[in-house]
């Protein structure tokens, strides 16, 4: 199985995603990040946090036990690790606390506050049609009902808070990446408007990132294309 940043916990931590939501829902998670990291991360800054992250592979769920201090369990689609000696359950804030997922501190920053809010509003614009409807041999359904006019206008309403949303995001995570300090950084020398400087930075909308700025459509007529 692939390796990337986001795990389907993620998408429950940075979006309004219920928490009972079921995982298999972003099982093309992956794909998505990849090509988000391609398009707008860069694939060298993106290769480099993955290679940075902590292998929690030996970890086990939780079960009532004493643990030592530095013991990682699994814990509700993520890994805690415990602070103290400690036989309490991991939701204990004393005793357990949220397992680095990398070991730079410089990247866990970014993911943490940063890089994982927009890429988790990423894969949920993308799979949200998907979650709202459900295409059968009788039609498309939508929670349930046949799908009809008033049923639209609910998935275009909660479709255009998401990428306003991830929008935002985007805002945050390219005004954190263009400080001066972040551009001295070696271990953020990978994003791609670092690397890309013909690349004009732009808010993100709902087709594309920063690129927005320097791309330039064809002309046929009326219609307006790329």
């Amino acid at each position: 199985m692939r390796k990337g940043l986001l795990t389907p916990a993620d998408i429950i931590r940075y979006t309004p995603v219920k928490l009972d939501f079921n995982p298999c829902t972003f099982r093309e998670l992956y794909a998505i990040e990849y090509a988000e990291a391609v398009r707008c991360i860069g694939a060298t800054l993106w290769n480099a946090m993955v290679a940075n992250l902590v292998d929690y592979s030996s970890a086990r769920p939780y079960v009532t036990k004493s643990y030592a201090v530095g013991d990682a369990v699994v814990w509700r689609g993520g890994y805690r690790v415990a602070l103290v000696e400690t036989t309490q359950a991991p939701d204990y804030a004393l005793a357990w606390g949220d397992a680095p997922r990398f070991g730079s501190a410089t990247y866990e920053d970014l993911f943490c506050s940063f890089l994982g809010p927009y890429l988790a509003y990423v894969a949920l614009s993308q799979r949200l049609p998907y979650i709202l409807t459900q295409v059968t041999d009788q039609g498309m359904n939508y929670g349930g009902r046949r799908y009809n006019a008033q049923d639209v206008d609910r998935i275009k309403s909660i479709e255009r808070a998401v990428f306003r949303d991830r929008e935002r995001a985007w805002q945050v995570l390219e005004n954190f990446m263009l400080s001066d300090e972040n551009r001295e950084d070696e271990e953020l020398s990978g994003w791609k408007l670092y690397v890309d400087e013909a690349i004009t930075p732009c808010n993100c909308n709902l087709n594309t990132c920063h690129e927005c700025k320097d791309r330039r459509p064809n002309n046929v007529g009326r219609y307006r294309f790329g």
